[in-house]
């Protein structure tokens, strides 16, 4: 009598689907409005003038919350789910072309990723993208928004809070996002070229995010909360400061300090544990 012993070849795990869940927001009702929900991501429809046609006011807490229920209601242990929250408010207008144009990119560039990581299963990645404050939503208060994210942080969700206009590392603070890897605050620019910049420092973050979630997490947690310029570049000053405020750059050159590039500011940190 012979025994079949059965092996596991771990080359096997299957890579997980990747869906992406597009959605605007703003005061018009409904204030939260799916664009594309739970689509795989090889047959995402790209977006069209039609699609987005900026109006209204920024409900952005009672917008992420719905946002958050969503994606909830959408994950599943044999994906990723991919999620984008578009401000469709009237002060995006001037920028509605770049906006389309950074939301095709950013789909685009994930669909280009050859290997996605099998530990990515079951995990969400949700990017809001603003250029306005908090004006008028009507149901979530500031501290019942900051302990959700607080929650879905801890159950693995990554945040990426983009915004302009404002001073998006306060804003993100003040909303509930931790400050790390998994929940990072970006300032950029509220023109046509800081707009497409944010949209492709995001889409390569979703795209690292996709390929290695560990890799990803050691990258970013150096630099969570940082600015993107007009020219792309990555910097660690915080762009969208007041004036007169100690975060405010402008009394320093663009780059704010020496260590404002962030591949600069791993660099140096690598270089200081040696001596």
């Amino acid at each position: 009598m012979t025994t079949e012993t059965k092996t596991t070849d771990t080359h096997d795990t299957k890579a997980p689907a990747v869906h992406v869940t597009l959605a605007m927001f703003d005061s018009r009702e409904p204030i939260y409005r799916p664009a594309r929900e739970g689509v795989p991501i090889g047959r995402f429809t790209p977006l069209g003038l039609d699609d987005y046609a900026p109006s209204g006011t920024t409900p952005l807490r009672d917008a992420v919350a719905r946002f958050i229920a969503h994606l909830d209601g959408l994950r599943a242990a044999d994906r990723v789910t991919i999620g984008l929250l578009l401000d469709e408010s009237g002060s995006m207008g001037g920028n509605r072309e770049a906006v389309i144009a950074g939301v095709n990119e950013f789909v685009a560039g994930m669909r280009d990723v050859d290997a996605v990581d099998p530990a990515s299963a079951g995990s969400v990645l949700a990017v809001i993208v603003t250029d306005g404050f908090e004006n008028s939503s009507r149901e979530v208060d500031p501290r019942t928004l900051a302990k959700a994210i607080a929650d879905h942080e801890r159950d693995g969700w990554t945040f990426i809070y983009l915004g302009a206009n404002q001073d998006a590392w306060a804003v993100g603070e003040q909303t509930g996002f931790s400050g790390t890897a998994s929940g990072q605050a970006v300032n950029f620019p509220a023109s046509r070229e800081g707009t497409r910049a944010a949209m492709a420092s995001v889409a390569g973050d979703a795209r690292q995010y996709l390929r290695d979630r560990r890799t990803y997490a050691e990258t970013r947690a150096a630099s969570p909360r940082r600015s993107i310029t007009e020219d792309g570049d990555e910097v660690l000053s915080n762009l969208g400061a007041s004036p007169g405020t100690p975060g405010d750059p402008r009394s320093a050159s663009r780059r704010g300090s020496p260590y404002a590039d962030v591949n600069d500011a791993i660099k140096q940190a690598k270089q200081a544990t040696r001596r």
